[in-house]
């Protein structure tokens, strides 16, 4: 029996899920390009099943805004690409706020807790008993319309 073929995952797709990232200034549709590729060859489709295009699109989302910040960060002339957790506080004279990032990060998520994207696509790993979704080695999956080599560096 053959596979059923993937849904194509494409920008005009993404910006009806995801209306946020319609501001292309903020979140140009280059880095929805650039990330697309790298999504594709990162989800296991045989796992994520009839949600694979949605796990792609959050892996996107994840990066994108991840990248948005990188550049809200430079123009403001502060050092990017240092990885840093969630800021609980900030104050600003006599005015202070804080969040309690503990009380929505996953545990054992990581680098997936930095964005609400991230943390949707990491329950849905969870969710489809795929962990991070990594497995050893090259590997090569021939199914479906975009057959893949990827590298994945720990799991199954």
């Amino acid at each position: 029996m053959t596979p059923p073929a993937l849904p194509i995952v494409t920008y005009g797709a993404f910006v009806v899920m995801f209306p946020e990232f319609t501001d292309g200034g903020v979140y140009p549709q280059t880095q929805f390009d650039a990330w697309l590729p790298v999504a594709i060859a990162s989800l296991n489709p045989d796992r994520l099943f009839r949600v694979w295009s949605v796990a792609v699109m959050l892996f996107i989302a994840h990066n994108m805004v991840l990248s948005a910040r990188a550049v809200k960060s430079a123009a403001t002339g502060q050092v990017v690409g240092d990885p840093r957790g969630v800021v609980t506080g900030k104050s600003v004279g006599d005015v202070s706020i804080s969040y309690d990032s503990a009380a929505v990060a996953i545990q054992g998520a990581g680098y997936w807790n930095s964005t609400s994207y991230g943390m949707r696509l990491y329950k849905m790993f969870q969710s489809y008993g795929t962990g991070p979704n990594y497995a050893p080695g090259w590997r090569t999956s021939g199914r479906g319309p975009f057959p893949v080599t990827r590298y994945v560096p720990h799991g199954r």
